[in-house]
């Protein structure tokens, strides 16, 4: 029972906060400068190949490879990065192929550029841009986090072109928008977003909206990686994807790594890492990164992830890669998802309690609810969160027994009843900019997750494990809508389920 009150305690902190510690957020209108230049590319020479000529099987378990034929249409990124630490610079390449698989003709190819929006020292610089061999000048926007590059003629749907560039990206010291996923802290290197990224077109266009300052930043599709890493000799290297080559080179270590299909590609380096594995019966290795103080709960989080990743394969369906790497990481969230890689606070190495086991069960059920099924994290948050969320509820159940989940869902009605009495409550289904600050956890991650724990009593256990095996498999690799969901849920349960979707998601409570 101290448990189970203990977990209710840290489940208010950890879930009322969206799983945040408190990153600092600021935006920076412009690029940072650097002194040194990166090396500039001429386009079919000495740049790097593309990312189909490296074997993207490599990061797929056996099963899985055939896989790679169902996308063969994916942005490939082929990019070469080198990691100047003294200058807390990365000098990068890419070669990118680009295939327009929309209706309609397309007039420019969009990029985030998302460094640029992470404050003071902090910005990724285009030094140079080829479309198919031709010099083009980027259109930069929204604080220089979108660039624009106009295609004459346009890319008519089918076609393909190959975007050659080089690029300079400045990594800050100090904590950063983005949770703090990237920059440098004390030695440790957590670089989401260092390149330049491909922004997802849909029905309403090209994406270039500036993400608010909390939920996620990152809005992508499917993708294949090949990325060559340079940095001085001593880092340990935890990553999206499998290294496939390791080499040493003037004092640096380059690592080849080749990602499988994956939404984005980050990495975290730190001169201290200990490393603890585990191999499951799939053949996936789960990886624990620690430091060396904190050996007793690095174990403790590859304890929680195994458990957690034996339960999600079963409730969910098979985890199709090679490698999945858990990473201390000084870090303004509790935990951050990303393909293949999950940062963990440091701040939650302390001791092995509860709210750590809660985040990483949340952050690993994300490999599932964001990576192998895709959604808009920015307009439509809520389709993953609350999914990682309900997700971790069942992982206690199953782990722990009923009487601990019943704990934490009680916190989450308790939480959003006080919204509803405050008069604050809203509908789940929006963009994360619609909400306050203070109150996307709530609504997001907890009446969210409320929702899906009425729509499991309104089917039944066994019908609601199958809306989500059937729904992870229908929407494998490829982006969901909330009314995806819905149409899977109907479609499975033979139950008319618009009522109870459109309450939890759409409806707003009024207080006394």
């Amino acid at each position: 029972m101290e448990r189970v009150r203990f977990l209710a305690r840290v489940c208010a902190l950890l879930v009322g906060a969206a799983l945040l510690l408190g990153a600092a957020a600021c935006r920076n209108a412009e690029p940072a400068g650097a002194t040194p230049t990166a090396v500039l590319p001429t386009p079919g020479l000495g740049t790097p190949p593309a990312a189909r000529e490296a074997d993207q099987a490599a990061a797929l378990l056996p099963p899985f490879q055939g896989d790679l034929a169902l996308l063969g249409q994916a942005t490939q990124y082929a990019i070469t990065a080198t990691l100047l630490e003294d200058e807390r610079l990365i000098l990068g390449q890419a070669s990118i192929r680009y295939t327009n698989t929309e209706a309609v003709p397309l007039d420019a190819l969009v990029l985030r550029l998302y460094p640029n929006l992470m404050g003071p020292g902090a910005g990724l610089d285009l030094e140079a841009v080829w479309v198919d061999g031709r010099a083009v000048q980027p259109d930069l926007r929204q604080e220089a986090s979108v660039a624009r590059l106009p295609l004459a003629p346009p890319l008519s749907p089918g076609q393909g072109l190959t975007l050659t560039l080089a690029f300079r990206t400045q990594v800050s010291p100090e904590p950063s928008r983005g949770y703090g996923a990237f920059g440098v802290h004390e030695g440790t290197w957590t670089l989401a977003g260092f390149y330049p990224l491909v922004a997802v077109y849909d029905e309403t266009g090209w994406n270039e909206e500036i993400p608010p300052e909390h939920g996620d930043m990152v809005y992508s599709d499917m993708a294949f990686y090949r990325v060559v890493w340079e940095a001085p000799e001593g880092y340990v290297l935890a990553s999206t994807g499998s290294v496939v080559e390791e080499a040493e080179k003037d004092g640096h270590r380059v690592w080849t790594l080749v990602s499988g299909p994956a939404r984005e590609f980050n990495l975290a380096l730190s001169r201290d890492y200990q490393v603890a594995t585990w191999d499951a019966p799939s053949g996936t290795r789960l990886r624990s990164f620690y430091f060396p103080a904190h050996a007793a709960v690095g174990q403790a989080v590859l304890d929680y992830a195994r458990r957690a990743f034996r339960l999600y394969e079963d409730l969910f369906g098979p985890y199709p890669y090679r490698e999945l790497d858990l990473a201390e990481a000084g870090v303004g969230a509790a935990g951050i998802e990303y393909p293949g890689l999950i940062l963990v606070a440091e701040g939650l190495y302390a001791r092995a309690d509860p709210f750590t086991e809660f985040v990483v069960a949340h952050e690993m059920a994300h490999q599932w609810w964001y990576n192998l099924v895709g959604n808009d994290q920015v307009d439509e948050p809520w389709l993953d969160e609350a999914l990682a969320n309900y997700s971790t509820v069942l992982y206690f159940e199953r782990i722990h027994g009923p009487e601990e989940a019943g704990a934490i869902l009680a916190t989450f009605r308790q939480r959003y009843e006080n919204l509803v009495r405050e008069g604050r409550d809203a509908a789940v289904a929006q963009p994360s900019g619609a909400f306050p600050r203070a109150d996307y956890g709530v609504l997001v991650y907890q009446k969210g997750a409320l929702f899906l724990d009425a729509l499991r009593s309104a089917v039944g256990d066994e019908a609601f494990l199958a809306i989500l095996r059937q729904y992870g498999a229908q929407y494998r690799y490829r982006i969901a809508r909330g009314q995806d969901f819905l149409r899977v849920a109907e479609g499975v349960s033979g139950k008319d389920l618009g009522p109870l979707y459109h309450q939890w998601l759409y409806g707003v409570r009024k207080g006394p």
